[in-house]
């Protein structure tokens, strides 16, 4: 049996945003804290390039057909689409927000 592919994950320029304002705050907060935020983000972009459904359906995406989904890292939520052999990360939102329908 052959490897499967990995999947390629890319970060919108929104997602991309987000992670920075997300990093600055926790290095203001902690440097521990952002040490370990970049460091379990990295892990889970590396899970969801082997295995891009491995987390839940967004239970925030309108008529989502499962190609949408989502996990938290500390207080942040981090939605992604699957599209052909990309995973396209989408949100990074503090949990404390308001959720977003999309």
């Amino acid at each position: 049996m052959g490897k499967s592919q990995r999947f390629k994950v890319i970060l919108t320029a929104d997602a991309e945003r987000q992670y920075f304002q997300a990093t600055e705050y926790l290095l203001n907060e902690s440097e521990k804290g952002y040490r370990n935020f970049i460091k379990k983000f990295r892990e889970r972009a590396a899970l969801i390039a082997d295995k891009p459904k491995l987390y839940s359906a967004d239970k925030y995406k309108l008529n989502n057909n499962g190609a949408y989904r989502a996990f938290v890292i500390y207080n942040y939520r981090v939605t992604y689409k699957i599209e052909d052999k990309e995973v396209i990360i989408l949100l990074i939102r503090h949990t404390s927000q308001e959720p977003k329908q999309y």
